[in-house]
C-alpha cells in the first residue's frame, strides 16, 4: 500500500499538525511526519512510533516502527476500522518528543476511497456496467467494511453513482445499491458514450464520494435482421459473475452473449458449452436463458438462419419423441422451433422495460415458474398455451428470477420471450419460518386461489417452504419497500398484466395443470438423475478433500525445527588472507538463513568484491577475501522458519603483522561462554502494592539473554498476560519487567516469569498482594472486585461481581450499581434500594451505546470504594449475525443475504415465544422470551403483561417502560404468590397478540450465605511466612473462595491477607514478623455474600521449618603420615534451621566407583583424621552433614589426594577460612593454622584477593607476613564479589595457599546489627548485640580477638529473646581489646567492637551520673506575659514522684507565695510556676529553683535582671495599658496609608468595640478634618486624596471616644513616610501609564503617554534606539497631570526608529515602547506637511487684529474716524463697506490705506450714516470681515448705553 499511496496524494485524508499525521485510504492507516534535522553534527536520526486507542490511558510501541530512518509507519493492523473507535499516535525522534496527531483517526469516517474497477460489456442499443470496489486491508472488499460499519435498520451501504456525460444529449445520473448498472434503449450512430462511476457510503456517513473512474464506449455495429418469421427457443448456460453486495440480494444482469458476442439465438451460438460450467462444484454462478426470438429489425438480438439450427419440438419430449434422458437435458438443447401462437397481447403491450417474474422450489428441490401464461397470436385461430417450467442444473438450493422481455416494433409479427435465471445461495430455515416468510411475501402473483397440480412424488408446493427472492433489475428496497417509494417500471406493468383479468388466468391455469401434468414426471425422474450426479461428484469432492488432508499430514509429520548439525567454527587468520565460515543448516520447510556481524545483519552488497555467500544443499558458507582487521569480530548465523529459530556463533580472529591481534578480545572468551544460556539471578520477591497504584516485577539473569531466550513470559494464576493499555512488559539486556500502570483487586495472585532454556522453561513465581485503598469514608467498606457483565441486549445487560473481603466498621448491608455513557461520562447508579446478593440486572440503556459499570459496598458508614470499572460494553442485538447469511464466490467477493429483505413485506408482528424466567432471585425475577420469526424489518418493541396465577385478569407490567430485547426485569412481585407473564410483538403497523403466557413464576428464595471452613491449621514455613491449610465446608457448591485473616498473638489487629478469593485451601501467607506469633481464621466467600469466620488458628511462632543441612564443601588435605591423612572442609551453607550435629565422611580409592563409610559415629569438628590408607595410593573423599531432621546431600567428591607422608620444609595450608562482618566496603577473614609447620614453626601469614566468583587472578593483600589469625579487609567495592586465600609462612618459605574461601559479596544486608556500648540503669557498662534472626537452638558466641574466650570473672553474658548483653564488672585497662559476637548457627550475623581508652573513660563518667543521677530538665526559666500584663516565670523537668521536693531562693532567702506573687509545683508535670499580678522594681535579682526526688536533684537559676527585666517590665505595663484601652472603644487597625488603582491616597482605620454613642474625629496638624468618611457598621473610616501634592504631608491623628473612654492613632505622613507614599504613588501612576501614542502637528510629531495622574516624583527619560534623547533643538519634553509627551520638531527620516519612554519610581524601572517606522511613520509624517500647511495658511491670511469697536455713537454734524490693524503677507486688499455695499463716495467717506492700518472718515455725519460699517480684507490666504455699529443722534438725545461714544 506504501507504494500506492504517492499517486493519490489528494484522495488521501491528512489529520496532524503539521508534524505528524495519518493518510488513510481504502482503511489501509500509514502514519506520517515531517523530517526533524540532527540535535548535532553526525548524529543519526531515529524514529520511534507510539499508537492507542482514543480512550485507552497509555500509549503503546509499535515494534517494526522503533529506532526506524523511515518518515512513515503502516498502523493498519493497530488502528482496524471500528466504528465506535478512535485512534491517536505520536512520534519521537532519538527519545525525544517529536509530535502527535492534532486530531484522532476514525478509519471508517477519514479514510479516502479509491477508483472502483469497471468491467463493461456493450450491445447495439445496451451498455452493462459491472463495479467492482477495491480490496481493504487483509483481502476484505471495502463494501464489507462499509457495511459492518453500522448494524441494524439503518444499515450502512455503498451507494454507486453512474453518470454519463457525453454525448450532451445523452448525459444521466443514475445511484444504487447494487453494483451493477444497465443503460438501454440507447441510439447507435456510432457515437461515443463516456462517463464515470463512483461510490460512497450512505448519507448518514456523510462522506463524499470516491475517486471517479472514468471510461468512453462506443456500441458495436447493427447487423441486419433476415426476413425469417420463425419462432426459435434456446437455452444456455454460462458463468454468472456476482455482485459485492451488502444490502441483501441482489443478483447481476447478464450480457446476452456467447463466447464469440453474438446474440443468444443466433447460428453461431456455442453448441457445447464448457461442461467445467456445468460442475456444481464450481464457486460460480449459473444462469440460464430461454429464448423465443422475433425477426425484429435494429433489435440486440438476431435469429439464425434454418440452415444454421436444428429445429424441435418443444417439451415434454425432444426431438425424437423421446423423454429427456438423463444428464443430457440441458447442454444437449438446441433451437426449437415453435408453434405459431395466436393473441400477441403480450407483445403489444406497453414498450417499457422488462417484466420482472419470479421462480420458486418445489419439495423435491427443484426450480418451478409459477402462474405464467404467454399467449402469442399468429395466422391461425386456435390458441395455445406454454407453460415454461425450468429445472435446477446441477445447482442446489437457487432461486431464479425470471425476465420476460417484450419487443415491439410496426413490423413485428412475433415477439420473443427472454427468461434468465440467476442462481443465489440462500439461508435453509425451519419450516414455520418458510412458511410464515411466504405468507408475508409480495404480492406478485394474482390473489384468487388457484387449482394446485401436485405429481405422485411430491407433497406440497414450493410455496409452503421456501420465500420468493426477486431479480436483479428490481432491488429488494424497490420491490419490498412503502406503497409510494417510486418503482421500477417493470413492477407497473406486472401490476396492469396480473389484475388485468383474474378470471381468464384462472381458466387458463387449469387447462395448463392438465398438460403440464405429463411433463413433470419426467423432469422429476431427471431430477432424480441430477441428484445422483451431485452426490457421486461430492464424494469425488470428499475423496479428494481427504487425500489432500492425508498429504498435509505427512507433511507436517516432515516438518523439523531449524537447526546447525555442523555449527560455525572460530578461525583465526593473518591479515590479507581468504577465510571460509561455513555451517550446515537442517529444517522443513526449509528456513531463511540470516548472516550477522557483531549483532548487525551483513549487507553483502556494501563490499561485493569482498564477500561471498553460498547456500546449496543446507550448506551456508561466507567466504572473506582479503582479510583485514575490520573483518574481525563475531559472526552468527541465524535460521528461521515458522516452528522456530537456531542460532550458531562464531568469532574470527585476524593476526596483524604489525604484532596486533584484531578481535581478540573475542578470541579471549571461549566459544562455550557464546552459547552460555542465561539463568534467572535475582528475582521478585512476594510483593504487596495498594489499590489504584502502579506495580513493577523485575528479575535479573546471569547473562546476557540468548535469541532463544528473549521472549521472556508472564503468567498471573497461569494466564498469560500480554502487553495492554494497563500491561507493560519489557526485556532488555538481562533484566525483564512487567508494570501494571494501575493494580486493581483482580490483579493479585501468583505472578510467573517463564524463562526458555536448553533444557527446557525455567520460572520463578511469587504472590502479589493488593491492598484495600483508603475508605471513601470513615468505616466504610472496601470495594468489590470482578465484575462481570453477560446477557448483553439491546436495553439489558446482567452483572455479577464478588464481594470485598474487609466490611468496615459494620457488615456490608447490600451494593450500588452505577453505570456510565461513554459518550458523556458522568456515572449514574442504576438501583435505588441497595442490592443484598451479588448479582444485579441492568435494564433501560440505550441501543448502540458503549457503558461501563462499577459496584460499590454500602454499610451503616456509607457507600464504599467503586470497583473497578468494567471493560466497555456495546449494548446491541446479540442475534443480529444470525439474521445475516454471506456466501462467498470467487475473487474474494461475497454476497449478504439479510432476513430483513426477506421479510420486508411483514406488517403486524406475530406473538413472540418462549417465555419463561431466565433469573430468579428472592428480589425479582428477569423474563425472557424468543422474537417472532419472521419478525420482519421494521424495529420491534414489546410489551410484557402479568395476571395471577390461575387468573384471567392482565395487566401491564411494563407499564410506561420501553422493552426493546427479549429481556425484561420484574422487581415488584408479592413473595409467595406465583405470577404467569404473557409478551406482545409491536412495531409501527400494529400490535401482535399475545403471547402464550409462561408457567408460573414467583420469587425465589433467599440465598444463604455459605458455611465457613473448618479445620484450620498453621504450619512453619519460612521465617517470614506460614502455610495455612483448612477444609472446605460440606456445602462447597456456591463458594467463589475463601479471605485469609491474621492476628499477632495479644492484640486485637486483625488484617487481610488476601482481597481476591483464593479458589485452593492451602495458602502461604507471607509479610510476616520473625519470631512473633499469630493466630489465623478464614471466611468463605459466595454471591449471598461472606460467611462467618472459621475459629481461629493455634497460635504459631513465625520461623523457618527445618530441613536437613545443604552439603559441605572445600575438602582439603591438611596433613598426610603416610597412612593416615588429617582432612579439613567447609561447613555448609545452610544449616536446614536447626544446627548441625554431626559429619559422615565416605572415601575410595581413585578410579574406583564403590564408596565405603569411614566414621559410623558422627564427627562434630569439621577435622577428621582417616587412617589405614595405603601409601602411594590416591584417594578421594566426600563429606555428610547431619542435623536434627537427617542426613544432607554429601558434598562433591575431592581431587584425589596422594597418602605420602610429607617432609617438605614449608609449612601446609591453612584451613577453615571464614568471613566475617562482611560490609559494603569492609570483611573479616578468619582462618586456622596450619597442622603441617614444615622444618620449622610458622612466623606469619600472606593473604590474596581475586575479584570475581570464577577469576584465577589473585592479588596480595599484605606485602609483609601477618601474625594473628584473623584479618579486616578494607577498601572493597560495594556489590562486588571476592575470594581469598591465605598461605602461611615459616623460615624455609612459603607454603601452599588454602582453598578459596566461599564466594562473599561485598553488601551490608538489611537488618545487619552493630555492637553497642553503652551503661546500663544500674550504671554497669556493657555491650550488647541483637540478632534479626535465630531459632531456638541459636546461641550467642562472644571472643576476645576471635579466639580468646570471655573471663567470667571479669565480664558475664546475657540472653534475652533476639539479644545478648555482655556486662563488665569493674572495667579497667585489662578489659580493653576487640569484642566479637557471633550466632552459632549463621556466622555470617556477626559483629566487633574494639573497646578503646576513651571508651572506658567517657563510659565511666556516665556510669557516675547514672548512679549519682540528676533531675533531667525540660525547659530551662521561661518568662511570659500575659495579654492582661501578669509575669510568669516557669520551668519543668521531666516527671516527677509524690515524694518530690521545692525550695524557691530569691536573693539568697528562701520565698514562699504570697497575694501578689504566687508559687505552682506541679510534681506530675515537673513544672514550677512564680506568677506576678503587677512586676515591679522590688522583683528584681536571681531565682533558683532546688529540687530533690528520691537520690535525684538538681537546681536551675534565672538571673532576672537589667535588660531583661526592664524590657519584661516594659512589656507588662504596655500589655496592662492596652488591656486598659480596650475596655472601651479602640482601634483595631490603626492610622495606614495606600495608593488605589486610581492613583490617590487613602488613609484608613479601623475601631471595633464601639455603639451608637461612638464618635470618631480626624484632625491634621490640630485642625479637624471633615473629609473623612467613616462606616459605623463596619467600624472603617477613610480619608481620600486625589492629588497630592507637598501641603498634604503633616501629622494626621484620629480619635474615638465615648463615654467608656477614649482611644488615639496617629499617623506621621513625613520626611521618609512621605518619600515613601510618594514613591508607592509614583509606581502606582506608572503602572497606570497607557501605550506610547504619536500625534502629528504643525511643528512636527508628539509622542505622548497618558496617565491616570502623573506626578514630577516619577522620574521620566527618552530614549530613541537606546540612546537618550537629550533636551536640544529639535526636541521638546513636557508633561501635566495626565500626559507625558516629547516634540520632535521638523521631523525627517532621520527620525525613524523605536522609542522608549523610561519611568523611575523611585525603586523600580517602567518602560513604554513606540516603533515609528513604516506605515506608522509614513501616515505621521503627511498629516505632519498637511497642518504645517495649514498653519503657513493661517500665519499668513488676511486679517483684521484690532481697532473697532462693536457699536460706537456719534452725534449728528460730527465727524467719525474709525480705525484698525491689518496683518497679512503678501499685504492684503482693503475694502470698506456700509450696510455691506463698497463705500466709493470719496466727498463724505475719506479713506486712508497703509500697510499695517486702515481708516476711514465720516465727515458731517447724518441720520443717514447710522448703520453697519465693515471693513473687509483678503490675500491669496484668506479674508476677514470686522464690523462695527455706528449709532449717530441728533443734539439733546443721549447715546445709546451700550455703544462707544466718539467725537
Amino acid at each position: 500500500m506504501t507504494e500506492i499511496l504517492p499517486y493519490f496524494p489528494s484522495a488521501c485524508l491528512s489529520t496532524g499538525n503539521g508534524k505528524v499525521y495519518f493518510v488513510s485510504k481504502n482503511f489501509y492507516n500509514v502514519l506520517h511526519w515531517d523530517p526533524e534535522e540532527p540535535a548535532s553534527p553526525g548524529e543519526k536520526v531515529l524514529y520511534s512510533v507510539e499508537y492507542k486507542s482514543y480512550t485507552a490511558e497509555q500509549y503503546q510501541i509499535k515494534e517494526e516502527c522503533q529506532n526506524i530512518t523511515a518518515l512513515t509507519c503502516d498502523l493498519t493492523a493497530e488502528t482496524p476500522s471500528d466504528p465506535y473507535v478512535y485512534y491517536m499516535a505520536q512520534v519521537f525522534v532519538n527519545s525525544r518528543f517529536l509530535g502527535r496527531i492534532a486530531n484522532r483517526l476514525s478509519p471508517i469516517a477519514d479514510t479516502a476511497f479509491g477508483p472502483p474497477t469497471l468491467s463493461i460489456k456493450t450491445t447495439v442499443s445496451s451498455l452493462y456496467i459491472d463495479v467492482t470496489l477495491p480490496l481493504g486491508p487483509n483481502g476484505v472488499s471495502i463494501a464489507d467494511i462499509i457495511s459492518r460499519s453500522k448494524n441494524g435498520p439503518m444499515k450502512t451501504v455503498p451507494v454507486y453513482t453512474l453518470k454519463i456525460t457525453e454525448p450532451e444529449w445523452a448525459t444521466l445520473t443514475n445511484h444504487s445499491t447494487t453494483s451493477w448498472f444497465a443503460v438501454i434503449n440507447l441510439k447507435n450512430n456510432q457515437t461515443q458514450y463516456c462517463g464515470h462511476v463512483s461510490y460512497k457510503p450512505s448519507a448518514e456517513w456523510g462522506r463524499r464520494e470516491s475517486q471517479k473512474e472514468h471510461f468512453c464506449v462506443t456500441l458495436p455495429a447493427v447487423v441486419s435482421t433476415p426476413s425469417d418469421q420463425t419462432v426459435y427457443a434456446t437455452i444456455q448456460v454460462k458463468p454468472n459473475v456476482p455482485s459485492v453486495s451488502t444490502g441483501g440480494y441482489s443478483p447481476q444482469d447478464i450480457p446476452w452473449q456467447n463466447s464469440t458476442g453474438s446474440s443468444v439465438g443466433t447460428g453461431t451460438h456455442n453448441q457445447n458449452p464448457n461442461p467445467q460450467d456445468m460442475s456444481a462444484q464450481s464457486s460460480e454462478i449459473y444462469s440460464a436463458v430461454a429464448v423465443q426470438v422475433c425477426t425484429v429489425e435494429n433489435e440486440d438480438f438476431q435469429p439464425s438462419t434454418t440452415e444454421d439450427r436444428e429445429t424441435c419440438n418443444l417439451p415434454p419430449t425432444t426431438s425424437t419423441g423421446e423423454p429427456w434422458k438423463k444428464g443430457g437435458m440441458t447442454p444437449n438443447l438446441k433451437s426449437c422451433v415453435v408453434p405459431p401462437v395466436a393473441d400477441l397481447d403480450a407483445c403489444e403491450s406497453s414498450p417499457a422495460g422488462p417484466l420482472l417474474l419470479h421462480t420458486v422450489r418445489d419439495p423435491n428441490g427443484q426450480l418451478v415458474l409459477p402462474s405464467l401464461t404467454l399467449l402469442q397470436r399468429s395466422t391461425g385461430a386456435q390458441d395455445l398455451v406454454y407453460p415454461w417450467r425450468l429445472i435446477n442444473f446441477n445447482v442446489p438450493e437457487v432461486d431464479l428470477p425470471l425476465r420476460v422481455f417484450k419487443q415491439t416494433s410496426p413490423f413485428a409479427q412475433q415477439c420473443r420471450l427472454g427468461v434468465t435465471m440467476e442462481t443465489r445461495t440462500v439461508m435453509k430455515r425451519e419450516q414455520e419460518e418458510q412458511s410464515s416468510q411466504m405468507s408475508h411475501s409480495m404480492q406478485l402473483s394474482s390473489q384468487i386461489k388457484k387449482k394446485t397440480f401436485t405429481s405422485s412424488d411430491e407433497e406440497a408446493t414450493y410455496s409452503d417452504y421456501y420465500p420468493i427472492i426477486p431479480a436483479d433489475l428490481m432491488s429488494v428496497k424497490e420491490i419490498l419497500g412503502t406503497e409510494n417509494f417510486p418503482r421500477h417500471r417493470t413492477w407497473e406493468i406486472l401490476k396492469e398484466t396480473l389484475a388485468a383479468d383474474e378470471e381468464y388466468h384462472r381458466d387458463k391455469w387449469t387447462m395448463f395443470g392438465n398438460e403440464v401434468e405429463k411433463v413433470e414426471i419426467d423432469v422429476i425422474r431427471n431430477q432424480h438423475v441430477l441428484r445422483k450426479r451431485v452426490d457421486k461428484m461430492a464424494l469425488r469432492k470428499q475423496a479428494e478433500k481427504k487425500a489432500s488432508a492425508h498429504m498435509k499430514y505427512l507433511e507436517r509429520l516432515s516438518q523439523k525445527a531449524p537447526d546447525f548439525p555442523i555449527p560455525l567454527r572460530a578461525h583465526t587468520v593473518w591479515e590479507g588472507m581468504t577465510v571460509k565460515l561455513s555451517c550446515t543448516v537442517q529444517g522443513c520447510p526449509p528456513p531463511k538463513v540470516t548472516w550477522y556481524k557483531d549483532g548487525i545483519p551483513l549487507r553483502l552488497s556494501d563490499q561485493p568484491w569482498n564477500y561471498s555467500l553460498q547456500q546449496k544443499f543446507g550448506l551456508n558458507s561466507l567466504e572473506i577475501r582479503r582479510c583485514s582487521p575490520d573483518d574481525a569480530g563475531e559472526y552468527k548465523v541465524v535460521a528461521k522458519s515458522p516452528l522456530g529459530e537456531a542460532t550458531t556463533f562464531a568469532t574470527l580472529v585476524v593476526n596483524s603483522y604489525q604484532g596486533a591481534a584484531a578481535g581478540s578480545e573475542c578470541w579471549q572468551t571461549p566459544a562455550l561462554n557464546l552459547e552460555q544460556e542465561a539463568q534467572f539471578g535475582t528475582s521478585f520477591p512476594p510483593t504487596w502494592v495498594k489499590e489504584g497504584d502502579s506495580l513493577t516485577l523485575q528479575c535479573t539473569f546471569t547473562s546476557a539473554l540468548l535469541p532463544f531466550q528473549q521472549d521472556v513470559t508472564w503468567f498471573r494464576d497461569g494466564i498469560q498476560l500480554h502487553q495492554s493499555s494497563n500491561v507493560d512488559i519489557k526485556t532488555v539486556d538481562n533484566k525483564a519487567s512487567i508494570t501494571l500502570r494501575a493494580a486493581h483487586k483482580e490483579h493479585e495472585g501468583v505472578y510467573t516469569a517463564k524463562l526458555k532454556t536448553w533444557d527446557g522453561i525455567q520460572e520463578h513465581s511469587a504472590f502479589v498482594y493488593v491492598k484495600d485503598a483508603s475508605a471513601a469514608v470513615l468505616g466504610g467498606p472496601a470495594s468489590p472486585l470482578s465484575v462481570q457483565v453477560s446477557d448483553v441486549n439491546r436495553d439489558y445487560v446482567f452483572l455479577t461481581w464478588q464481594p470485598p473481603s474487609a466490611d468496615g466498621a459494620s457488615p456490608v448491608e447490600g451494593y450500588y450499581v452505577e453505570r456510565c455513557d461513554l459518550g458523556q461520562g458522568k456515572w449514574v447508579r442504576c438501583n435505588v434500594h441497595t442490592q443484598k446478593m451479588c448479582h444485579y440486572p441492568v435494564f433501560g440503556l440505550k441501543e448502540g451505546t458503549l457503558y461501563q459499570f462499577r459496584v460499590c459496598a454500602v454499610n451503616k458508614a456509607g457507600a464504599g470504594r467503586p470497583s473497578k470499572a468494567t471493560e466497555p460494553v456495546l449494548t446491541a442485538d446479540p442475534l443480529e449475525h444470525t439474521r445475516t447469511t454471506v456466501v462467498k464466490v470467487d475473487r474474494g467477493r461475497t454476497i449478504t443475504i439479510t432476513k430483513d429483505e426477506l421479510e420486508g413485506q411483514v406488517k403486524a408482528p406475530f406473538p413472540p415465544t418462549n417465555v419463561h424466567a431466565c433469573e430468579v432471585s428472592d428480589t425479582y425475577v428477569v423474563l425472557s422470551w424468543a422474537e417472532p420469526e419472521p419478525r420482519g424489518r421494521e424495529p420491534l418493541n414489546f410489551y410484557v403483561e402479568r395476571s395471577l396465577a390461575g387468573k384471567s385478569s392482565w395487566e401491564l407490567a411494563s407499564l410506561d417502560m420501553v422493552v426493546n430485547s427479549p429481556r425484561f426485569p420484574v422487581f415488584d412481585l408479592v413473595k409467595g404468590k406465583q405470577y404467569c407473564f404473557r409478551v406482545r410483538s409491536i412495531n409501527k403497523y400494529g400490535i401482535s397478540d399475545p403471547s402464550e403466557p409462561s408457567m408460573p413464576i414467583s420469587l425465589g428464595k433467599p440465598q444463604a450465605v455459605p458455611a465457613p471452613p473448618h479445620s484450620l491449621m498453621a504450619i512453619r514455613d519460612t521465617d517470614t511466612s506460614v502455610l495455612l491449610q483448612w477444609q472446605e465446608p460440606k456445602d462447597k457448591d456456591d463458594i467463589l473462595g475463601y479471605y485469609l485473616y491474621y492476628n499477632e498473638t495479644g492484640k486485637q489487629d486483625w488484617k487481610t491477607v488476601n482481597n481476591k478469593p483464593f479458589t485452593k485451601t492451602r495458602f502461604i501467607v507471607h509479610g510476616l514478623k520473625t519470631g512473633r506469633e499469630y493466630v489465623f481464621r478464614v471466611k468463605s466467600v459466595s454471591r449471598a455474600g461472606n460467611s462467618s469466620y472459621s475459629e481461629e488458628s493455634r497460635p504459631i511462632l513465625v520461623r523457618s521449618a527445618i530441613y536437613v543441612p545443604s552439603a559441605p564443601s572445600a575438602i582439603a588435605l591438611l596433613l598426610c603420615t603416610g597412612s593416615e591423612m588429617v582432612l579439613g572442609w567447609r561447613a555448609p551453607a545452610f544449616s536446614g534451621g536447626d544446627p548441625v550435629r554431626g559429619y559422615y565422611l565416605d572415601q575410595r580409592e581413585k578410579d574406583m566407583n564403590m564408596w565405603r563409610e569411614v566414621n559410623i559415629q558422627p564427627v562434630k569438628e569439621r577435622q577428621f583424621r582417616v587412617g589405614n590408607l595405603s601409601s602411594g595410593h590416591f584417594y578421594q573423599f566426600r563429606v555428610f552433614a547431619a542435623n536434627i531432621a537427617g542426613i544432607g546431600k554429601p558434598s562433591e567428591a575431592s581431587e584425589a589426594f596422594l597418602c605420602e607422608k610429607w617432609t617438605m620444609p614449608e609449612p601446609g595450608c591453612p584451613y577453615d577460612l571464614g568471613l566475617r562482618e562482611v560490609r559494603n566496603n569492609s570483611l573479616v577473614l578468619l582462618w586456622a593454622a596450619p597442622l603441617y609447620e614444615g622444618r620449622s614453626p610458622v612466623t606469619g601469614y600472606l593473604l590474596e584477593i581475586s575479584q570475581g566468583a570464577q577469576s584465577d587472578s589473585w592479588t596480595a593483600l599484605n606485602d609483609k607476613p601477618i601474625s594473628d589469625t584473623h584479618y579486616k579487609v578494607s577498601g572493597l567495592q560495594a556489590g562486588q564479589t571476592y575470594c581469598f586465600r591465605v598461605s602461611a609462612v615459616n623460615e624455609a618459605g612459603v607454603g601452599c595457599p588454602s582453598l578459596p574461601s566461599e564466594p562473599v559479596t561485598a553488601q551490608t544486608k538489611p537488618g545487619t546489627k552493630n555492637i553497642e556500648i553503652g551503661v546500663d540503669n544500674d550504671g554497669f557498662i556493657f555491650l550488647g548485640y541483637e540478632a534479626d534472626q535465630m531459632s531456638d537452638e541459636s546461641k550467642f558466641l562472644w571472643s576476645k580477638n576471635y579466639t580468646e574466650a570471655i573471663d567470667a570473672g571479669r565480664a558475664g553474658t546475657e540472653t534475652k529473646k533476639n539479644k545478648s548483653v555482655l556486662t563488665f564488672t569493674d572495667p579497667s585497662e585489662e578489659d580493653l581489646g576487640l569484642y566479637t559476637v557471633e550466632m552459632s548457627d549463621n556466622s555470617n550475623l556477626s559483629s566487633s567492637y574494639d573497646f578503646t581508652a576513651e571508651d572506658l573513660e567517657r563510659l565511666k563518667e556516665l556510669s557516675w551520673q547514672v548512679r549519682n543521677p540528676l533531675i533531667a530538665l525540660k525547659s530551662g526559666w521561661q518568662v511570659d506575659v500575659s495579654e492582661k500584663g501578669d509575669v510568669r516565670l516557669w520551668l519543668q523537668t521531666e516527671s516527677l514522684s509524690d515524694a518530690a521536693e521545692l525550695r524557691l531562693i530569691f536573693n539568697d532567702r528562701e520565698i514562699s507565695s504570697t497575694p501578689r506573687r504566687k508559687i505552682n509545683f506541679d510534681k506530675a508535670k515537673g513544672l514550677v510556676e512564680i506568677l506576678f499580678d503587677q512586676l515591679s522594681q522590688e522583683d528584681e535579682g536571681s531565682y533558683t529553683a532546688q529540687l530533690r526526688d528520691g537520690r535525684a536533684k538538681n537546681q536551675f537559676t534565672l538571673v532576672f535582671v537589667d535588660k531583661k527585666f526592664r524590657e519584661t517590665l516594659a512589656l507588662a505595663d504596655a500589655k496592662r495599658h492596652d488591656h486598659q484601652r480596650k475596655s472601651g472603644p479602640y482601634f483595631q487597625e490603626f492610622l495606614s496609608w495606600s495608593v488605589n488603582e486610581d492613583c490617590e491616597v487613602v488613609i484608613k482605620c479601623k475601631v471595633t468595640n464601639i455603639n451608637k454613642d461612638t464618635s470618631l474625629k480626624w484632625f491634621k496638624e490640630g485642625t479637624e478634618v471633615t473629609q473623612a468618611v467613616y462606616d459605623q457598621s463596619s467600624g472603617v473610616s477613610t480619608l481620600t486624596i486625589s492629588q497630592v501634592t507637598k501641603k498634604e504631608a503633616g501629622s494626621y491623628r484620629a480619635a474615638v471616644s465615648d463615654k467608656r473612654g477614649e482611644d488615639v492613632s496617629t499617623l506621621e505622613l513625613l520626611d521618609n513616610e512621605y518619600d515613601k507614599l510618594l514613591q508607592q504613588l509614583s509606581k502606582q501612576c506608572a503602572l497606570s501609564a497607557g501605550p506610547l501614542s504619536i500625534q502629528s502637528t504643525a511643528e512636527g510629531f508628539k509622542l505622548y503617554c497618558s496617565f491616570k495622574y502623573y506626578i514630577s516624583y516619577l522620574k521620566t527619560s527618552w530614549y530613541f534606539k537606546e540612546k537618550r534623547i537629550d533636551q536640544e533643538a529639535r526636541t521638546k519634553t513636557g508633561s501635566n497631570m495626565q500626559n507625558v509627551w516629547i516634540e520632535i520638531l521638523n521631523p525627517t527620516e532621520n527620525d525613524k526608529g523605536k522609542y522608549t519612554l523610561e519611568m523611575f519610581d523611585g525603586e523600580e524601572t517602567h518602560k513604554r515602547y513606540l516603533d515609528l517606522s513604516g506605515q506608522v511613520f509614513a501616515d505621521a509624517l503627511l498629516e505632519y506637511q498637511r497642518l504645517k500647511q495649514a498653519a503657513i495658511a493661517e500665519k499668513n491670511r488676511a486679517k483684521v487684529t484690532k481697532g473697532l469697536p462693536d457699536v460706537v455713537a456719534i452725534m449728528e454734524g460730527k465727524s467719525l474716524c474709525l480705525t484698525c490693524f491689518i496683518e497679512g503677507e503678501p499685504a492684503p486688499e482693503i475694502f470698506w463697506l456700509h450696510n455691506d455695499r463698497e463705500i466709493v463716495n470719496e466727498n463724505q467717506f475719506t479713506i486712508t490705506k497703509e500697510p499695517k492700518r486702515s481708516s476711514i472718515t465720516v465727515n458731517n455725519v447724518n441720520m443717514a450714516d447710522s448703520g453697519k460699517y465693515s471693513i473687509f480684507v483678503r490675500n491669496q490666504y484668506g479674508s476677514e470681515t470686522a464690523d462695527v455699529t455706528v449709532s449717530v443722534y441728533k443734539h439733546g438725545e443721549k447715546p445709546p448705553a451700550n455703544a462707544v461714544e466718539m467725537g
